[in-house]
């Protein structure tokens, strides 16, 4: 089935596989606390759950998660042959047993012999493919999603397109019927937008919005451009026209995985709220708000015959969950952007949380019978909690963190990040390693990941000569910012950055989140 995208109507670009990528949004804990602060009860099914990802990509989303979830069974699902044989590829090196990857079209799926799925995730999907082929999703979410199962769907939004719009049709129309591969069309469009910019057309002159996004493009892969904006049902959406398309699943919108985005104080402008509160219609008020917001993007989560509790219930959801402190948590007294406003966190009673919750031993529930804060009812300190979380403070993890040592002196603990590392290390800006604990994709830039693989069992002093040798030895180019570094010098001590950055801040981060271990 390796046709042009031409051949497949309705279809994404097939010619040129898409960018090795994967998204903490799909991860089942981030849909799950998404479902609990909406005061929906998250899937609990008797036995391991299931997972299904549509339109997966080079399978990396699933196979993070798969190693993650070992309990756990997952799908993958592209039309893309490139697509799955890179998929299953990673898993057989990575020692994968609880993936399966699928080629073939949603159409195809719907006579297949699949299990209940208690998640489907779509992400860049829905609003690149013909009506048609929604039609199909659809179709496969109706006969396969369990009741209580959830859906996370991304996709190009409007009216924050409408601006842009010229911009794709101007590069699609330029490089159409030239008998050109996806790869280059996406260079020969770029070039002819920075044509019309640098020559004062008046679309760019006169607006400010598009060549800022020209400026964005030009920063992006072209292998992304050309998936992104070549496919010919490309086509940003309402939230309630998506909205309006699911319901024929039974699917009802639940909330947003970016999560302060599912607090009015956090996601509207003041002058705005008391409007958007006016309407009791869940899809009435995010229709709204994406009009305020010019949203270009959403990422939402739908969910079946939801069990939506009670306000007052709302604690009880979070009671088993673990909380622990990011990578690059600000600090309790800076001023942190989340969503419209500004928030400081030094009052009560954040510190004495972010203290409890930070190295992911507590659940919420131990949380609340600390002595610290016995002075608080728990509603209280569940809220402050999730406010904690929505200004990246703290994060949920899919389970407690396990205390392994710490040190520079460590070995990669699974046999499917150490088979990413020595995949993809030379051929990605960015690597993502699988860690149970945390139950989400963790993206190290190239130059750490390679000080991460270099550095396994070595003494600290050696981690530099190591890392050189084997970039020396790949006979790779190092592309940074689009352009090779070639200067010996500059590579080393870009590598020496890193390395402070590996020893100061990620290391410790790794060891907490098991990804490192201690040497045999």
């Amino acid at each position: 089935m390796n046709l042009p995208a031409a051949d497949l109507p309705g279809h994404p670009v097939l010619d040129i596989p898409y960018t090795w990528s994967a998204f903490s949004w799909q991860s089942p804990a981030v849909l799950d606390y998404v479902a609990r602060l909406n005061r929906i009860r998250p899937p609990a099914p008797d036995g391991p759950i299931a997972y299904c990802e549509l339109g997966c990509g080079n399978g990396l989303t699933s196979n993070v998660l798969a190693a993650s979830f070992p309990e756990a069974r997952f799908y993958a699902v592209d039309i893309n042959p490139e697509h799955i044989a890179n998929g299953r590829r990673i898993a057989r090196l990575g020692g994968l047993e609880n993936v399966t990857f699928v080629e073939g079209a949603f159409s195809e799926m719907l006579d297949m012999d699949l299990p209940q799925f208690d998640y489907v995730t779509l992400h860049g999907v829905y609003s690149w493919v013909s009506r048609a082929v929604r039609r199909e999703i659809v179709a496969v979410l109706d006969k396969y999603l369990r009741p209580g199962g959830l859906v996370y769907v991304s996709y190009n939004a409007m009216p924050g397109w409408a601006s842009l719009l010229p911009i794709r049709e101007l590069m699609r129309s330029h490089t159409a019927g030239r008998g050109l591969g996806s790869y280059k069309r996406a260079a020969r469009g770029i070039e002819y937008l920075k044509f019309l910019d640098e020559n004062e057309a008046e679309y760019f002159k006169d607006n400010a919005r598009a060549k800022a996004f020209l400026q964005e493009m030009l920063d992006d892969d072209l292998t992304y451009v050309a998936h992104e904006y070549l496919n010919e049902s490309w086509r940003p959406m309402y939230v309630s026209e998506v909205a309006g398309e699911l319901a024929a699943a039974g699917l009802a919108y639940c909330g947003s995985a970016d999560y302060w985005q599912n607090y009015w104080e956090l996601a509207v402008p003041k002058p705005f709220r008391r409007l958007i509160e006016s309407y009791t219609d869940r899809l009435e008020q995010q229709t709204h708000l994406s009009l305020i917001l010019e949203e270009r993007f959403r990422r939402d989560i739908y969910c079946r015959a939801p069990d939506i509790l009670p306000d007052d219930r709302l604690p009880e959801l979070f009671r088993d969950l673990v909380f622990g402190k990011t990578q690059n948590s600000p600090e309790l007294d800076d001023v942190v952007e989340v969503g419209v406003v500004k928030l400081q966190y030094s009052g009560a009673p954040y510190a004495p949380l972010v203290e409890a919750a930070a190295d992911g031993q507590r659940t919420m529930d131990e949380i609340l019978h600390l002595p610290s804060l016995r002075g608080y009812a728990p509603a209280e300190l569940t809220s402050a909690v999730q406010k904690l979380v929505a200004g990246d403070l703290l994060q949920p993890l899919a389970r407690k963190t396990v205390p392994t040592g710490g040190g520079d002196r460590y070995r990669i603990a699974s046999a499917f990040n150490r088979a990413v590392l020595t995949e993809r290390v030379f051929e990605d800006s960015k690597c993502y390693l699988a860690t149970p604990i945390l139950g989400e994709p963790v993206q190290l830039t190239f130059p750490q990941a390679l000080l991460l693989l270099a550095g396994e069992d070595a003494p600290p002093g050696e981690f530099l000569d190591r890392a050189e040798a084997l970039f020396e030895a790949s006979g790779k180019t190092w592309n940074r910012a689009g352009k090779p570094v070639r200067s010996a010098k500059k590579r080393r001590d870009l590598l020496k950055s890193a390395l402070d950055t590996l020893k100061d801040d990620l290391l410790p981060y790794l060891w907490r989140f098991g990804i490192v271990e201690p040497p045999d």
